[in-house]
This record gives C-alpha cells, sequence and structure tokens, in this order.
C-alpha cells in the first residue's frame, strides 16, 4: 500500500495504515493492528456505517459521510489485512 486511505465521520477519523487501523475519537486515538482484525464491514441503515469486528468479538464502529467511502474503507481494510 503506497498511501494511506482515510474515512471521516462525524466526531471520527479512521486511516488505514501499512500494519493497523488508526481511529481518532473525542481525542483519543485508538491503534487496532491488522492481527486482530476479523473482517471489515458496512453497516448501518445507509450503509455509511464501517464496523470494525475484532476477533475478541468487539466491534469498532465509525459512521461515514458517505456509503461509497465507507464501502471503500472497508474493502481496503479486509484487502490489507490479509
Amino acid at each position: 500500500m503506497s498511501s494511506s486511505q482515510i474515512v471521516r465521520g462525524r466526531g471520527a477519523t479512521a486511516t488505514l495504515q501499512k500494519s493497523a487501523v488508526i481511529v481518532d475519537r473525542d481525542q483519543v486515538r485508538t491503534t487496532i493492528p491488522f492481527e486482530v482484525i476479523q473482517e471489515a464491514r458496512v453497516g448501518g441503515r445507509r450503509a455509511r456505517t464501517v464496523e470494525i469486528v475484532l476477533t475478541d468479538g468487539m466491534t469498532h464502529e465509525l459512521r461515514a459521510n458517505n456509503a461509497t467511502s465507507a464501502t471503500a474503507f472497508a474493502a481496503a481494510v479486509n484487502a490489507a489485512d490479509t
């Protein structure tokens, strides 16, 4: 992956890096290594929510500004995690 991919939503930003997803929410940064990501998927009423499901069953959710960016980000996470 040559550049990072970013999805922005209400009060949060998720950035796809080389070996992890970085979530910045309410001035708190959470680093989610690929090793603990089971899958990324799109959900929500308008398919604008990126759900990052961890191997322990916990889910991080980020409501994206639009469905296209949510879908592209989830696909990129899944592709990078393989």
